[in-house]
């Protein structure tokens, strides 16, 4: 029983052989891997952008009324040969303006 597309060139191999299951292997991975890169190539979409800001806003003016400390982040994970993508740059200069607030936040923090 064929266990991959013959069609595409990949073989026909029987059914949980060896060579069916690697090749189903790598399938999978290359269509994770597409899948991830879609969003990067994609331009860039706008819409609500100005609410999404007020919003942010609206939660840092609440938090500085209640003195809380930000949360700690995790930097934006950019997928290797997607750092001079459009999203890729967006991406490096959010991490860095980030890392600016943490080192700021702390520097008020140690100062008090």
């Amino acid at each position: 029983m064929p266990a991959t597309a013959a069609g595409r060139g990949l073989g026909c191999f029987p059914l949980r052989s060896p060579q069916s299951r690697a090749a189903a292997r790598a399938l999978v991975v290359t269509r994770q891997e597409s899948e991830a890169e879609d969003d990067w190539d994609k331009p860039l979409d706008c819409t609500g952008i100005a609410e999404t800001l007020e919003a942010a806003r609206e939660r840092s003016r609440q938090r500085e009324d209640r003195t809380e400390a930000l949360e700690p982040w995790t930097p934006i994970c950019i997928p290797p040969g997607k750092e001079n993508t459009v999203r890729g740059r967006l991406a490096v200069r959010m991490n860095a303006a980030r890392a600016r607030v943490a080192r700021f936040e702390a520097e008020k923090e140690t100062g008090q």
